[in-house]
């Protein structure tokens, strides 16, 4: 990554758990120390919505350097999705007149599946000034201009070839780090096994602390990725007491997690002292900001796996109290997700029907159709005060045919 920092365009890409945003972490690090402007974007399924990932990407970019695109955001609620070109042609334009480098980092880039998002990257990409960099991480390689960057010689490709653990690395991160008693015999039998996959190998760490026969379990991990995951998630939950795995899975259920979050989803009084506790004892949980902390997707995922398969009837209710919960706290797109997945499509209307005349009193109207968005199209057709809503954000955005389709 160093020696091709000059080019344009660098693709970090692998399965989940080797490490991707990590690297990237590290490379902003070192790049920050050398003073280079860092920008940082993790998409989410919102981010297919082209006006939502255009405002995240201005957010991302203000965050660091509050003086460009001070307009931009006015802009984009005022034209929506329809001023992209625009809106990107004036980040370009100011990021280049400020004369200072500037790397864009888009995490997790394999969640957006909408063509018109990745014409916006694309659109970057073709048009970013010398000064502007993109450092892009992703499980897959779709939707990214590989063959033509690579083509201009502005292409730095990381795979998950390069990410794997070698023996060497294995042991650092086991027995110098992890401080785990292992012959040289049993790091080569485990990094084989994992095949160097270091989500694997974090998992494993955790299994083999106190364990009186390391060989013993190390020998009986065989297979591919998915069944040595499910092994080692296994064995790592077995460790744990009841309260605290029954803690885990009520929290995993959101994408973040704060204290008070915790403690509405646990029922646990002291939700922010469980996190800390839990983030100390290096259960895949890490802290993002003062307030908010968020698991590792893998941890996550299986976290959520589990509760489904041992308490399938609890699912829903979680759900419905973090909707309610977010909704509480003006978290209106997060309280909608949440009210979907508890099934109750009602009260997403709900949500967005009681912040509509907010949105309309903020100016935000294309925040207020991509709310809208979200909803089953039957349910959408069937509510009188959401059609009024969807026709008056179109009317002040000028889109005469999708006024004309709200009021029919």
């Amino acid at each position: 990554m160093r020696a091709g920092q000059s080019r344009k365009l660098t693709v970090i890409h692998g399965p989940t758990g080797f490490g991707k945003s990590t690297l990237a972490s590290q490379w902003c690090d070192l790049l920050t120390s050398d003073g280079v402007t860092v920008a940082w974007l993790t998409v989410d399924n919102d981010d297919n919505n082209l006006f939502w990932f255009l405002s995240h990407l201005i957010e991302a970019i203000r965050a660091v350097k509050p003086t460009l695109a001070t307009e931009l955001s006015d802009v984009l609620e005022e034209r929506g999705d329809e001023s992209e070109r625009y809106v990107l042609t004036s980040l370009i334009n100011e990021i280049h007149q400020s004369g200072e480098p500037m790397t864009l980092v888009i995490d997790d880039w394999h969640v957006v599946t909408e063509k018109a998002t990745i014409k916006a990257l694309r659109y970057l990409l073709d048009n970013a000034c010398p000064t502007l960099k993109v450092v892009v991480t992703s499980r897959s390689r779709s939707g990214l201009p590989l063959s033509r960057m690579r083509m201009q010689d502005e292409l730095v490709e990381i795979d998950s070839t390069a990410m794997r653990f070698d023996i060497d690395e294995s042991e650092h991160f086991l027995v110098g780090l992890r401080g785990l008693r292992l012959d040289h015999s049993d790091i080569e039998h485990l990094t084989a096994s994992t095949d160097g996959w270091v989500a694997a190998l974090q998992l494993a760490s955790l299994s083999l602390r106190g364990c009186d026969d390391p060989s013993q379990l190390i020998s009986s991990m065989t297979g591919g990725h998915h069944a040595i995951s499910e092994f080692l998630a296994e064995n790592v939950l077995a460790t744990l007491e009841p309260s605290t795995l029954d803690f885990l899975m009520a929290t995993s259920i959101t994408d973040q997690i704060c204290g008070d979050l915790a403690t509405a989803l646990s029922g646990v009084p002291q939700g922010l002292e469980m996190l800390e506790e839990v983030e100390e004892r290096d259960l895949f949980l890490n802290r993002i900001d003062d307030q908010w902390f968020g698991y590792h997707h893998l941890f996550a995922e299986f976290l959520r796996h589990r509760l489904e398969r041992d308490q399938p009837d609890r699912v829903a209710e979680l759900h419905r109290i973090a909707s309610q919960w977010f909704a509480e706290h003006r978290f209106v797109s997060d309280a909608v997700d949440h009210a979907l997945a508890a099934g109750d499509d009602q009260r997403a209307v709900e949500i967005i029907e009681n912040d509509g005349l907010c949105m309309f009193a903020h100016s935000q109207m294309s925040t207020l159709i991509g709310w809208v968005g979200k909803l089953p199209a039957a349910i959408v057709q069937t509510h009188p005060r959401l059609q009024l809503a969807l026709a008056w954000a179109n009317i002040l955005l000028h889109r005469a045919e999708a006024t004309r389709q709200a009021l029919t």
